[in-house]
């Protein structure tokens, strides 16, 4: 086998003469080295492709004259200052040899040894391996000495001719090189180049992952060789993104093979790598929810999803898990499958995300929408109870009950259509007592909501069994397709003395205040007895004033005085003219008092006949806006 002498260029400790070399701890003068590093220039040949090292031996020069034997030990430096315990590594091991014997005891006189150590097993390996690198990479390589014994020292000659390394080394064979230092897998052509070590040779190229081969191919004497690395080459490496492709090339003459050199490129995926998936939307409902109210749409509180995810790897890698994101909600499954998310509590479009991942880390994110209707249970409005009479009016004893409700439901339009619907009842009891009598269940026909008053039907007649000196609960049951929303109320017995309606002010006496109005509305459930009059009750002008109420029919009621001082006749009819032209609408009917002045006053006569002091007086209205006036007897001092 060749081999090659390597002389060192430089030692830290001097090119010639005797010096002593110490232990590295001993603490001695400065000018006595602990270590000495010698500098071998790199060597293109042991750097180059194709060269397997298979022996070392360093040399030294050492002498000794005390009774101790004395000891060396060798060792790659990482430079020139690295310190006497520091050694290179190779895959984590320190490049260093052991301690061996250099020279024997001399018992007073010198004893001169010219030491030649040759490497073995993993001392060996790591210096071959650790020089290749350095002289590959064009550097030097850096050789330490130590005296490992405590205590003791050792004379060396730094002559640098005393310190050479014989290296013996094999041609593995022809040495191949790519064109190419990355690689896509099914695009990148790899061509590969054979630096001809042995003339007349033939030549297997092998393309390997791992110890995987992909492909072989024997090209005899040629010199150069194409491949394209399969897509389908990525299954073996599903769990990374990149992979180291080996190309060996083994040499032959003849049959006998002379070694396989090998070169490498790093595979990359193409740029699609990353997983796809598709996912089917299912709608599940809550727990309660009917089959005849499961509809086509999803609904807001009532409506699931369940989100079914199927996906596809790339170039051998494998589904590894998902992610999915909706209503700032994450869930995440392992491999391909369901994923459900319930209920669903927003409405209109609900966005969502879900990421698939594969084995090797590659992820594809996805967003879409799905469109909820909004629900919420039926809202009640107004729900009120009142007394009434069998013909349905208001009375504080009456002993029926009239209802008034109003509510809505939410809208659930499918294709145009309403698929959400409304019912109602109302169910009663005696106040105190636990158990309720339902009424009748009414069904909104064709809508979802309800504004009605009526009078409360058990069977399909009015209840009035509520006696008036009892108190009744009542309560509202209305109910959509999903759920049911109550409201309460109650009808109290006859005794109400006084009622305050608090938005406006109205106020009933002897029952319920009735006025909704933004003025106050005052209501009396029987006779008014005014005692001491009513102040601004009657209005007496001789224009026209407006008295604030309607007759029957809801025409407002005007009034006005007129005063007439032409004496009556005496025992006969007297026709006044009433002056009608002062009111500004038609006159449609007339009613009036009369005050008749007399000795003692005013008087009011109330458009009928009357007596007062032996006297009689007649007043009658007439269409024709007159009145008739009759004096029975008197001086006929009298005025209307």
């Amino acid at each position: 086998m060749p081999s090659i002498t390597l002389t060192p260029s430089a030692c830290t400790g001097g090119t010639g003469g005797w010096i002593n070399l110490y232990y590295h701890s001993t603490d001695n003068s400065a000018h006595y080295p602990r270590q000495l590093i010698f500098t071998f220039p790199a060597n293109a040949t042991l750097g180059g492709a194709g060269i397997n090292i298979t022996g070392i031996t360093l040399h030294a020069y050492v002498r000794n004259s005390a009774s101790a034997v004395k000891q060396l030990r060798f060792g790659c430096k990482t430079g020139t200052g690295a310190a006497p315990t520091a050694w290179a590594q190779v895959n984590g091991a320190n490049v260093l040899d052991g301690a061996f014997t250099a020279v024997g005891h001399g018992n007073g006189s010198y004893i001169y040894r010219y030491v030649a150590r040759a490497l073995s097993g993993a001392a060996l390996e790591r210096f071959a391996a650790h020089m290749q690198a350095r002289f590959a990479a064009g550097q030097a390589l850096y050789l330490g000495v130590v005296q490992p014994e405590d205590s003791k020292s050792i004379q060396v000659n730094t002559a640098l001719g005393n310190w050479a390394i014989d290296v013996t080394y094999e041609l593995l064979g022809n040495v191949p090189s790519a064109n190419v230092n990355t690689a896509t897998l099914g695009s990148t052509a790899i061509k590969t180049t054979l630096n001809k070590v042995i003339s007349g040779s033939s030549t297997t190229i092998r393309y390997k992952i791992g110890s995987t081969t992909l492909a072989t191919y024997n090209i005899g004497t040629g010199a150069t060789h194409t491949y394209t690395v399969p897509t389908s080459a990525g299954s073996n490496f599903p769990n990374s993104k990149t992979a180291t492709l080996t190309i060996e090339a083994e040499t032959f003459v003849g049959s006998a093979s002379y070694g396989t050199v090998s070169t490498s490129v790093t595979l990359n995926l193409p740029g699609d790598a990353a997983p796809t998936a598709t996912c089917t939307l299912s709608r599940t409902w809550v727990s309660g929810v009917a089959s005849g109210a499961q509809i086509a749409a999803y609904v807001q509180q009532k409506s699931g999803i369940n989100f079914s995810l199927n996906g596809s790897a790339k170039y051998g890698a494998s589904i590894a898990s998902y992610r999915l994101t909706i209503e700032n909600k994450t869930y995440t499954r392992t491999g391909n499958g369901s994923i459900a998310h319930s209920p669903i509590a927003g409405s209109g479009a609900i966005a969502y995300s879900y990421t698939v991942t594969d084995s090797r880390g590659l992820a594809h994110t996805y967003t879409s929408s799905l469109t909820v209707l909004a629900w919420h249970a039926p809202q009640i409005a107004n729900f009120a109870v009142e007394r009434v009479t069998s013909a349905n009016e208001s009375a504080i004893d009456g002993t029926y009950a009239r209802v008034t409700v109003q509510a809505t439901a939410s809208t659930l339009p499918v294709d145009g259509a309403q698929k959400n619907s409304l019912t109602y009842y109302v169910r009663y009891r005696q106040t105190g007592a636990s158990a309720w009598t339902n009424g009748d269940t009414t069904t909104v026909t064709g809508g979802i909501s309800v504004n009605r008053s009526f009078m409360l039907q058990k069977s399909g007649a009015n209840v009035g069994t509520f006696d008036d000196l009892t108190g009744y609960d009542f309560q509202l049951v209305i109910s959509d397709i999903y759920a049911s929303s109550t409201a309460s109320s109650s009808m109290p017995t006859k005794t109400i003395v006084q009622h305050v309606r608090k938005p406006n002010g109205s106020m009933g006496f002897g029952g319920k205040a009735t006025g909704t109005s933004s003025t106050p509305q005052y209501d009396f459930y029987g006779p008014i007895n005014a005692r001491n009059g009513i102040i601004g009750g009657t209005r007496y002008s001789t224009g026209e004033v407006d008295t604030g109420n309607n007759w029957v029919d809801g025409k407002r009621i005007y009034s006005r005085m007129i005063a007439i001082t032409t004496p009556a006749t005496l025992n006969a009819a007297t026709t006044f003219n009433l002056d009608m032209g002062g009111m500004d609408t038609a006159w449609v009917d007339a009613s009036a008092s009369f005050l008749e002045y007399s000795d003692s006053g005013f008087i009011n006569h109330p458009g009928y006949m009357a007596a007062d002091g032996g006297r009689q007086f007649m007043v009658q209205l007439q269409r024709e806006a007159n009145a008739l006036y009759v004096a029975s007897d008197g001086a006929g001092t009298g005025y209307v």
